[in-house]
């Protein structure tokens, strides 16, 4: 399934005060990880956020057409603590993807001119559907729901001393919509508040400090995307592995496959290598295994780039945004001394090849 990602990351700001305004809500609960059944029927856990939910049917139905946008929010990256934290749902009209699509593959553009075309065509005109919000309770303050989360429509689903947790609707808006896409961005918005009685929460964990905490002696047995088998022994081989997570349908994932391919030229003598996770890629999901086989080719990507499967899930199920980068050593131990050292979205050759130094000299090298 494609889906609508932007080639930033973007922030918002709520303002805090000190007092709090929030009414009590549902107990917490001890919530699971969605099995592949659930999965398959539209569940969803964010650990980031603390919710896990049965998503609308819109996703299924306009896929294309949604912007899922977990990037927004802030986290205190010494104690990564959340301050607060966004999970952004948005409508995105045929229209609007074209422009998109147009802007990022234009080869005239560099990525900094890419981004200020993006904010000026594209980002003005995307329609907010939905938004999950974690709030911390003792810096609410005063604000209303709706100056906080910047929707006129909030449910809490759950507050305690530490945090609260809201779902923000929109009010639907046709400006700038064609009468198509006013349905369809219509049919989306009606379909939210039926989700409230699916939500669950609990206190939210960064997918960062998930991952700090989950990929340790990681072990796996899978295929490459010519069907080949590869297994975690290939770790022992190298002081540093670079893990790179990246789906055929993100357009950021794309954009820095080249300069991933750079990178393992210039590193692999050097002790280090490099494996990439085509997470829309597994063995019994096979429709964009011709794409990326293309996308591979083309950016001249030499390593090793395997399928996703469940031996992987240690990566994959903390994963909060597509591209995310990570690197281990020789046993499959993450290397990284604080979350600040997973890298959360694209990145050039020069931070590439800043973090892949920074990692070798944490193993000794």
């Amino acid at each position: 399934m494609k889906k609508f990602y932007k080639i930033f990351m973007t922030a918002v700001v709520f303002l805090f005060i000190t007092s709090t305004i929030f009414i009590s809500c549902s107990k917490e609960v001890e919530i699971k990880e969605p099995t592949k059944e659930e999965k398959e029927a539209g569940w969803r856990y964010f650990k980031a956020i603390g919710f896990k939910l049965h998503r609308p049917a819109f996703f299924d139905t306009y896929g294309d057409n949604v912007n899922a946008d977990s990037s927004v929010g802030e986290e205190d990256k010494k104690t990564d603590e959340v301050i607060y934290k966004v999970y952004l749902y948005e409508f995105a009209s045929d229209e609007l993807n074209e422009k998109y699509d147009a802007i990022v593959s234009d080869k005239e553009l560099n990525r900094g001119q890419k981004i200020e075309k993006i904010q000026k065509e594209v980002d003005p005109y995307l329609k907010p559907i939905y938004k999950l919000v974690v709030l911390r309770t003792p810096l609410i303050g005063t604000k209303t729901l709706a100056e906080l989360t910047g929707l006129p429509n909030n449910e809490v689903i759950r507050k305690t001393k530490e945090f609260t947790q809201v779902l923000a609707i929109a009010d639907f808006n046709a400006e700038d919509l064609s009468e198509e896409a006013a349905e369809i961005y219509k049919d989306m918005i009606s379909q939210v508040k039926p989700i409230i009685p699916t939500i669950q929460c609990t206190d939210p964990i960064s997918a960062e400090a998930a991952m700090m905490k989950n990929v340790k002696g990681l072990t796996f047995e899978t295929i490459d995307l010519e069907g080949n088998k590869i297994t975690s022994d290939i770790l022992a081989k190298y002081d540093v592995t670079m893990i790179n997570i990246w789906a055929t349908w993100c357009p950021p994932c794309r954009a820095e496959l080249p300069e991933i391919g750079k990178l393992y030229e210039a590193f692999k003598d050097k002790g280090c290598n490099i494996i990439g996770i085509t997470g829309d890629v597994s063995p019994d999901a096979q429709d964009a295994l011709p794409t990326a086989k293309e996308l591979i080719s083309k950016a001249d990507c030499n390593y090793t780039v395997v399928q996703y499967n469940d031996t992987l899930k240690p990566i994959l199920d903390n994963l909060s945004a597509w591209p995310t980068t990570i690197f281990v050593d020789k046993k499959g131990n993450i290397i990284a001394s604080s979350v600040n050292d997973i890298i959360i979205g694209s990145r050039d050759l020069a931070e590439f090849t800043e973090a892949m130094e920074k990692a070798l000299k944490a193993v000794g090298k």
